[in-house]
């Protein structure tokens, strides 16, 4: 019922009859998202921002100019690719933690309703004007939940390498 709130709450974010509008979202990372925007249609990357002086973007950690969600740009205005990767992030949070508290031997209802809590905290919502630090909060506890399961997997002695390599992807992310 908790993530059906999620989602319900999400909906007119997916659907762009609402965006969100805070501070650094819309102040900063939209610059940069119109830039790799223009640089992604054109087919290119850039590696340094023309719109903010030449300043280098390519290893700019703010901008993530790698990270897959940019690809929405190619087919989706730029503010509504800036939200998606905001709501898409707090749903992946809510399943993230479902899957650490799985990890942790919590019963699959316990498991949800820790994944609504974390997608429903203080802490989450905070870092809704975070473009680059929403993914990191929604990412971690899915790679702690993967560690768990390898060293479980390699302990028990049986074959730890799809949750290693799983935990080795989103760290990468």
């Amino acid at each position: 019922m908790v993530l059906g709130l999620l989602l319900v709450t999400a909906l007119p974010l997916v659907l762009g009859t609402r965006t969100l509008i805070a501070r650094d979202l819309l102040h900063a990372h939209y610059r940069l998202a119109w830039s790799q925007t223009e640089a992604l249609r054109d087919g290119t990357l850039l590696h340094v921002d023309p719109r903010r002086d030449h300043q280098p973007l390519l290893g700019n950690l703010n901008a993530l100019p790698l990270y897959p969600d940019n690809l929405l740009r190619l087919v989706a205005d730029p503010l509504w690719a800036l939200n998606a990767h905001v709501w898409l992030h707090w749903l992946l949070a809510a399943w993230a933690m479902h899957h650490l508290a799985r990890a942790w031997r919590l019963p699959r209802d316990a498991a949800w309703a820790a994944g609504a809590a974390y997608a429903a905290s203080g802490y989450l919502l905070s870092l809704f004007n975070l473009y680059n630090l929403i993914a990191g909060a929604a990412l971690t506890p899915l790679f702690a939940a993967l560690c768990l399961r390898a060293g479980a997997a390699r302990d028990a002695g049986t074959g730890a390498q799809r949750p290693a390599a799983g935990a080795g992807l989103v760290w990468l992310l």
